[in-house]
């Protein structure tokens, strides 16, 4: 190999890596947030990266091949219920959870500073199959967010990215007097 050559050679070696570096930290896009009428709910979310959204009015669908996570209006609480938990066992019998399934953990968080409750159930015999429930009350309605099939790492990944963005813009009682 002649000396220019191995310049030359020298050269291209050193873009291809310095293309390589500044394509490894070139920033990553800004995540978009959405707004959403969900029933009475307006809300605003950050769809997770590379997820569809499907707006089938009373809920949204986000989904990445097999995998989806649904955000639902449930309807007017009725009759009016005492607590958190009661709230929680009505939308989950909304949502079809029956005998068949356990409630594995219960946990009360707060979201865009309302009280809510994050589910996790589990197959009651195999301790398998986890979906994720988020149940808040917002103006005398039930808004659930959910994993209708199996909370996978992916899902859940997902169904958290959606539950940390959650923004109501107005409440449920406020958007129904338009």
């Amino acid at each position: 190999m002649t000396r220019r050559s191995a310049i030359v050679c020298a050269a291209v070696i050193a873009a291809i890596v310095s293309f390589g570096c500044a394509a490894a930290e070139a920033p990553k896009p800004a995540a978009v947030e959405r707004e959403f009428e969900v029933g009475p709910h307006r809300v605003r979310v950050v769809p997770p990266a590379g997820w569809d959204v499907f707006d089938q009015g009373l809920q949204k669908r986000f989904r990445k091949a097999e995998a989806e996570v649904i955000l639902r209006d449930l309807g007017r609480v009725d009759p009016p219920l005492p607590d958190l938990n009661s709230i929680v066992d009505w939308g989950l019998k909304g949502l079809d959870h029956d005998g068949r399934r356990d409630v594995k953990s219960r946990r009360v968080l707060a979201v865009d500073g309302r009280e809510a409750q994050d589910v996790e159930t589990w197959n009651r015999l195999s301790h398998t199959w986890p979906q994720r429930f988020l149940f808040v009350s917002n103006g005398g309605h039930l808004l659930a967010l959910y994993t209708p099939r199996l909370a996978d790492a992916e899902t859940v990944k997902a169904y958290e990215t959606i539950r940390d963005s959650l923004h109501f813009l107005t409440t449920g009682a406020d958007s129904g007097r338009r």
